[in-house]
């Protein structure tokens, strides 16, 4: 037995002697075992193919028609509405208003909730529109946009809690009509003033996208100039609403409807030059920003 096992180990020593490298478990493959070529290739990754002209151009259309249904719904349901039933100060007044003219109250909200959808799809065409002069602006732009959407869409829900406050006589009954008109503009107040801050995002939004539209080169720059000053307007409105209430001036947002309506006019009406398009895909304007 223990000659046996002396061989065993001499066998043993021998292997390891000619295997330097001591990995002697596993047999090498033949040639017949070794991949193929074609196994052992790369995964190669197809570029992105970029959007046609004659695409951008058509989205650039429906921006237009789009931006005009929005500046049309908005300015029924945020401006006209609110000033026809909303009467500062006074809560009671305000309530009997609305309960008076619930069909307006309802067809504001209705319009607000046409203009969200519109401006959640200009946000889409908007980046096709801008992504070829910087693909990593244009999708910030799409973040701030998405948040403003977002967030005064929140606010909007308090908007309409108002009309539902006033209706629910058997939720407040444990109210006085004095305190349910109380809370009823009270809802109100406080979906006016979250949808102003959520404009900040807004503001955020049209400075990255006025600057994409100024260095783009198939879009007139004074476009692009007038969009920037009018994010400006709006993050300094909100700012002064919260730090300096009195110098808060709603004039500061009437520089949306001095810009925006022109811009979404021309799209609408003239639209991108279908060459310069193809030479900002193509990189071939040297103004374009590279990723």
């Amino acid at each position: 037995g223990a000659a046996l096992m002396h061989d065993d180990v001499g066998r043993r020593m021998a292997n390891l002697a000619a295997c330097p490298s001591r990995i002697c478990l596993i047999p090498p493959r033949t040639p017949a075992q070794r991949p193929s070529p074609k196994e052992t290739a790369p995964v190669t990754i197809a570029p992105t193919t970029p959007v046609p002209a004659e695409s951008i151009r058509t989205y650039a259309r429906l921006a237009g028609v789009l931006g005009l249904i929005t500046v049309v719904a908005g300015g029924f349901g945020e401006v006209y509405v609110p000033d026809t039933l909303i009467v500062s100060g006074d809560p009671r007044a305000t309530a009997q208003r609305i309960l008076g003219n619930e069909s307006l109250f309802r067809l504001g909200f209705a319009s607000y909730l046409l203009e969200a959808v519109c401006d959640a799809t200009l946000t889409m065409l908007f980046w096709v529109l801008v992504r070829p002069v910087h693909r990593n602006l244009a999708m910030l732009m799409v973040v701030f946009r998405v948040i403003s959407t977002c967030g005064f869409g929140a606010s909007q829900v308090l908007h309409f809690g108002a009309l539902t406050t006033l209706l629910s006589d058997q939720t407040t009954s444990a109210l006085q009509p004095v305190q349910r008109d109380a809370i009823a503009y009270l809802l109100l107040r406080i979906a006016g003033f979250g949808g102003t801050l959520f404009s900040t995002f807004y503001g955020l939004a049209n400075v990255c996208f006025g600057w994409l539209v100024y260095r783009s080169g198939y879009i007139p720059r004074v476009f692009g100039v007038g969009i920037i000053l009018t994010g400006g307007s709006f993050a300094v409105h909100t700012l002064l609403l919260i730090l300096a209430p009195a110098y808060a001036s709603g004039l500061l947002l009437a520089t949306a409807a001095i810009a925006f309506i022109p811009f979404v006019t021309w799209l609408l009406v003239k639209g991108v030059d279908d060459d310069k398009v193809r030479r900002a895909v193509s990189g071939g304007t040297g103004r374009l920003i590279q990723d």
